[in-house]
């Protein structure tokens, strides 16, 4: 009883605490919080303003292909499905129709083909130039309709070559055949152009690892390493925090008037150890419930994730009490103990979780340090692994009672 007793009186004055409420949920919140915000919106796509296009298409068939206008295609691929969240567009018939819409502010770009274009295309030598007008103030408007430009004339440049090469080859090749190579290399270069733009390219076979479960929204991927690093190292800040009031108690006199009743010195320290545990506990099961629902994070199978939050609390305990039992005063606390949570923290890899690559040599320093054990059990957790996950939460568990021990130690002796 005297043990819940002196736990319920610590845990009551830490609740109470805004500085503790802050380290506990409020500021690992944030952290994740913000960037969560923020990618928020590419994960739902990007809002671009639909560009106002106008096309004065003045294309003249040539003699030889009578069926054939190069400005129809070039037309057609800007009005193309694919570009409609980004253009809409619309046609008039001259060339001054064309300028005065942008001049009048009722169209953004204005595309102009000459009436030579597809005689320039077939001629050996030819050139011809279209035309693309816009308000100076825009950029990407403008940037979209040159694209789709170049691209149609790269690609019907090489369709030209396409079939001059296949003349060569195939001797008294008729014009309907040579439509036809051109053809086909301008459907080839479609499908080419659309694979791309999804970042695949239909010449290479893209398997995914049995091991790697279906892509998330960048959102969660990029949130959930970040919300379990703040959740890591806050939840050591809080343990060394909570720890002081074993500080807080001796500089007010309280701690030897407690001594001095019958209670013994390990019924003191183990409340005060329990208050500690306790207010872990909650912080760590807070964070991983904020994570689920709020944020989406999956965090794994409950089992390895229950006994890596256990040895998260038992390490961040132990780790609080061991600091706590070497200083003198709580002023001395709040500032060393500051410095030595952020320094192993950082050597853990709690700011770090998102990044990758980085250097084996640092995933060697993390664990030297009781945060990198932890985040390599949640990690594990996150993947699905069972053992992979179990052995790095027994590890921070022992490291947490080692720490205890060391501080019990101490400040049994400090308080002889």
């Amino acid at each position: 009883m005297k043990i819940l007793y002196i736990t319920l009186k610590d845990l009551r004055r830490a609740l109470r605490s805004p500085l503790v409420l802050a380290f506990m949920l409020v500021l690992p919140s944030l952290q994740a919080g913000l960037p969560y915000l923020a990618f928020h919106g590419f994960s739902q796509g990007l809002n671009v303003q639909v560009t106002r296009l106008v096309v004065a298409n003045l294309d003249q068939p040539v003699a030889e292909y009578p069926d054939f206008q190069a400005g129809i295609l070039l037309t057609t691929m800007l009005q193309d499905d694919g570009l409609r969240n980004l253009l809409e567009v619309s046609n008039v018939d001259s060339e001054f129709a064309a300028r005065l819409a942008v001049d009048e502010r009722t169209a953004d770009v204005a595309v102009i083909i000459p009436a030579d274009f597809s005689a320039a295309l077939f001629r050996t030598g030819g050139r011809v130039t279209v035309t693309i007008i816009h308000d100076p103030a825009l950029t990407l408007g403008p940037a979209i309709v040159r694209d789709v430009v170049n691209n149609f004339m790269d690609g019907f440049a090489g369709a030209l070559m396409a079939a001059d090469v296949a003349s060569a080859y195939i001797p008294g090749m008729d014009e309907a055949t040579r439509l036809g190579v051109m053809q086909s290399y301008g459907d080839w270069a479609q499908t080419i152009g659309k694979s791309l733009s999804h970042s695949v390219h239909p010449g290479i076979r893209y398997e995914a690892s049995p091991r790697v479960e279906e892509s998330q929204p960048v959102m969660v991927t990029l949130i959930g390493p970040i919300m379990l690093g703040m959740l890591v190292f806050f939840a050591f800040f809080v343990g060394a925090i909570s720890a002081q009031s074993i500080l807080r108690e001796d500089e007010q006199g309280t701690l030897a008037r407690l001594y001095k009743t019958p209670t013994s010195r390990f019924t003191i320290l183990s409340g005060k150890f329990l208050a500690v545990t306790v207010i872990l506990a909650l912080q760590v099961g807070l964070l991983l419930a904020i994570g689920s629902a709020f944020f989406g994070i999956s965090w794994g199978n409950w089992i390895p994730v229950v006994f890596n939050g256990l040895g998260l609390v038992i390490a961040a305990a132990g780790f609080g009490v061991m600091l706590i039992a070497f200083m003198r005063n709580t002023r001395q606390a709040f500032l060393i103990t500051g410095g030595v949570v952020i320094l192993t923290g950082m050597a853990g890899g709690t700011m770090t979780t998102s990044f990758a690559n980085l250097p084996s040599a640092f995933e060697i320093v993390n664990l030297l340090t009781p945060q990198g054990w932890v985040l390599r059990g949640f990690f594990a957790a996150m993947r699905g692994g069972m053992l992979e996950a179990l052995v790095p939460a027994l590890v921070s568990a022992l490291i947490g009672l080692t720490c205890l021990a060391v501080g019990i130690y101490k400040l049994n002796r400090r308080f002889n």
